[in-house]
């Protein structure tokens, strides 16, 4: 079974099991784990880079908009 394949399939388990407050209990054989470990890995990393990247964005605006605010401030009081 593809990796992908059987990542959903324990995805929707464990979907199932939170919401119905239950253990699922699936068979340890070769499941091809280490795959599934660095897929889930992979997409952690690549959520957590866009949630920081997200918080840069945020955060140069507001840096952006302070200094034309503080520069909209400062024109008239230069001009009097």
């Amino acid at each position: 079974m593809p990796a992908a394949l059987k990542l959903r399939e324990l995805q929707t388990l464990v979907d199932i099991a939170r919401e119905k407050s239950l253990i699922v209990v699936t068979p340890s054989g070769d499941v091809g784990t280490d795959k599934l470990a660095a897929m889930t890995a992979a997409f952690q990393t690549e959520r957590i880079e866009k949630e920081v990247e997200s918080k840069k964005a945020a955060k140069f605006a507001i840096n952006e908009a302070t200094i034309k605010e503080a520069a909209a401030h400062e024109a008239p009081s230069k001009g009097q």
